[in-house]
């Protein structure tokens, strides 16, 4: 993968972080709208790209290599999506990959990373 494929797939994945955090906020008001082939394949994809993000915030090689990246990070979504994309990605591609992602479930897991809080996610990180 190129740099610029790279930085391509990092901006992806801030996209996405919003867009999961927009989906989440908005809740009972999606349930309001009608209900459209589109919008229901992009309830669904969002909603496994969450759970595939739950699978993969608690692989041990994930948060090994992401809780000391993120502690010179702020809680600003695009920073820790930005953050985390530049950790699993590599973990994702060559033949040593450990799983497949994209830049939805990136963004899923910098969701679940801001809600949950670093130190919450990274104990080990608080001892020193």
């Amino acid at each position: 993968m190129t740099d610029l494929e790279q930085e391509h797939f990092t901006r992806e994945a801030v996209k996405a972080a919003y867009r999961i955090q927009l989906f989440d906020e908005a809740g009972g008001a999606r349930a309001a709208l009608s209900d459209t082939p589109e919008q229901v394949q992009r309830t669904e994809e969002l909603t496994r790209a969450q759970a595939e993000a739950q699978r993969l915030i608690r692989h041990p090689s994930v948060i090994e290599r992401l809780c000391p990246a993120l502690k010179s990070v702020s809680g600003d979504l695009g920073k820790v999506a930005a953050t985390t994309a530049s950790v699993i990605l590599p973990l994702s591609i060559g033949p040593q990959a450990i799983f497949s992602v994209t830049p939805l479930v990136v963004g899923a897991v910098a969701v679940i990373v801001v809600r949950a809080g670093v130190s919450a996610l990274c104990p080990e990180q608080n001892k020193g």
